[in-house]
């Protein structure tokens, strides 16, 4: 989502909040957490913590809201309509610059994020004028790049058109694009199309591999995010919630099949498209990924929202470097 549509969509949603704060006094009984989730593998989890009562097992009320389109939540989030939700390292940094943010726990990896391409584009250097998909002012853009600079092309050599992963599918069927940012389980989608990958986060120059390591590529990385003001109003509600999802997602470790039928029947999608490739992160990895980078944590969240925000400055997404160590606040993983 482009600045100009962002600024749009938040000035509106800030007047209808203000109409409706006006409207009378406020409800004794907290209302239920408004949380944002989209089709993704780790936001799944917020699913079986609803629907196998895990919630209520720590007595916290929850709304999940469901997304189709994730840079929807964005300005709700920024206009203060929702509490919080999932979101990637690079979006969380960007919202904040609109509204207060706290990072509490990280939920996953991020997956395998991708260019995907038409079949006539063999290889990165075919993309020389050719329009390429992704959400312009994200991070995502780090990932295009990344590719171009690989094939000693750069952005200007391109055409980059404003396009949500989500979409990419059709936009690659409909011409409309050459090729596009995509993540799980839209890349399949594509492929199935007759696409194919050109480009993944796999091969991307900032990751780190040696003995022992897989990958230290978290940048893409979702973070459990709350607004600021309801962490410090419902802090006991905020540290519940993390029970609930770390619960939730030890679950669908030890249930994987019952944990996905009951996804697909939430989402009434079929069972076989509930797939994806994130790494779930239990509490403990939440501990070690919050450590400071100078303790040789390659997987440090600190060091990839670093890396985000970096930038997001450079590319004239944010106009100042926010303070890190107060967005990602880990004192609710001890609660």
């Amino acid at each position: 989502m482009n600045a100009v549509r962002f600024w749009r969509l938040i000035s509106l949603l800030l007047a209808t909040t203000l109409l409706v704060a006006c409207a009378g006094p406020a409800a004794k009984t907290p209302r239920p957490l408004r949380m944002a989730y989209t089709r993704w593998w780790g936001d799944y989890t917020m699913v079986i913590a609803k629907e196998k009562g895990f919630f209520t097992k720590y007595n916290v009320d929850v709304e999940p809201i469901y997304y189709e389109v994730s840079s929807k939540a964005l300005p709700e989030l920024a206009a203060n309509q929702i509490d919080g939700g999932t979101l990637t390292l690079g979006d969380t940094i960007s919202v904040s610059a609109y509204t207060e943010l706290t990072a509490v726990a990280i939920s996953d990896d991020g997956g395998i994020s991708a260019i995907v391409a038409k079949p006539q584009i063999r290889n990165s250097g075919d993309l020389k004028g050719k329009k390429i998909g992704v959400i312009l002012g994200s991070t995502y853009e780090l990932l295009v790049t990344d590719m171009l600079r690989a094939a000693f092309l750069e952005p200007k050599d391109v055409i980059l058109v404003n396009w949500d992963p989500e979409n990419v599918p059709q936009g690659l069927q409909d011409g409309k694009i050459d090729a596009g940012f995509i993540w799980q389980p839209h890349t399949a989608k594509a492929i199935t199309a007759g696409n194919h990958i050109l480009f993944s986060s796999t091969q991307a120059s900032w990751v780190y591999t040696g003995p022992g390591v897989i990958s230290s590529d978290v940048v893409f990385a979702k973070a459990l995010v709350f607004r600021s003001d309801v962490v410090k109003q419902r802090p006991e509600d905020v540290s519940n919630y993390l029970k609930a999802w770390f619960d939730a997602a030890q679950f669908r470790a030890l249930n994987p099949q019952e944990s996905n039928e009951i996804i697909a029947k939430t989402l009434n999608i079929p069972l076989d498209q509930v797939t994806g490739d994130a790494k779930l992160f239990t509490l403990d990895d939440n501990r070690n990924l919050y450590l400071e980078q100078q303790s040789g944590n390659t997987q440090s969240i600190y060091k990839w929202a670093q890396l985000n925000a970096d930038f997001l400055v450079l590319s004239g997404g944010l106009t100042k470097m926010p303070d890190l160590r107060q967005l990602f606040d880990p004192s609710h993983l001890n609660k």
